[in-house]
C-alpha cells in the first residue's frame, strides 16, 4: 500500500511543497463565497449556526487536554486517515471505473458530504476536488496530506486566536464586512 499510494519511493517533494499555495487558493475561494453572500444565504437555509459539531466543541471546551488532542487529531490524524480513505481508496476505485474527471468530482463531493454539514458542503467539496487534483499532480498521497494538514492547521490557529481573543472576532466581522467561513 505504501508504494501504491506514492507514500514510499520516488516522491517529488517540490510538488508537495506547493501545499501552502493550494491553501491560499482555498481560503480565497471561501472568502469569495462569503463576499458573494453564500454564508448569509446558507445561514437562512440551515438551522442553527451552521458550524460543524467539532468546531463548536473546540470553541466551547476549556480543558487543555481536550484542546491539545483536538489539535493533534485535526492537524495530523484527519489528514492522514481521510487522505488514505478518500484519495487513496475511493478516488482510486472511482478513477479506475469512471476516469479522472468523474473520480475527482465524486471523491470531492463525497468528502464534502461525509462531514455532514450543509453549510460546509460546498467549500469542503471544492477542497476535496483540490485534494484529488493534488494527488493526480504529485502522484503521491503526500501532496493532499500536506494540503489537508496546512488547511486544518491554519483553521485551527485562527480558531485558537479567536478563542483566546474573542474581541478580535467582533472586530474582524465589523471592519472586514464578512463572517469567517466556519
Amino acid at each position: 500500500p505504501m508504494e501504491a499510494f506514492g507514500l514510499w519511493g520516488n516522491v517529488d517533494w517540490r510538488k508537495v511543497a506547493l501545499a501552502p499555495v493550494a491553501v491560499v487558493i482555498m481560503w480565497a475561494f471561501m472568502i469569495s463565497l462569503d463576499a458573494a453572500g453564500y454564508n448569509v444565504w446558507i445561514g437562512q437555509v440551515v438551522e442553527g449556526d451552521g458550524k460543524q459539531e467539532i468546531i463548536t466543541l473546540f470553541e466551547t471546551s476549556s480543558d487543555p487536554l481536550v484542546l491539545v488532542l483536538m489539535v493533534v487529531v485535526a492537524c495530523v490524524g484527519a489528514p492522514l486517515a481521510e487522505e488514505v480513505i478518500f484519495r487513496g481508496y475511493i478516488y482510486g476505485v472511482a478513477k479506475r471505473f469512471a476516469g479522472i474527471p468523474l473520480a475527482v468530482v465524486f471523491s470531492g463531493l463525497l468528502f464534502g458530504a461525509v462531514h455532514m454539514n450543509l453549510a460546509a458542503l460546498l467549500p469542503l467539496t471544492i477542497l476535496g476536488i483540490i485534494l484529488a487534483l493534488a494527488y493526480e499532480y504529485t502522484g503521491s498521497l503526500w501532496g493532499p496530506i500536506a494540503i489537508h494538514f496546512c488547511f486544518n492547521a491554519v483553521t485551527v490557529v485562527i480558531q485558537l486566536i479567536f478563542k483566546f481573543n474573542p474581541h478580535l472576532l467582533e472586530e474582524v466581522e465589523k471592519n472586514a464586512g464578512f463572517i469567517l467561513p466556519w
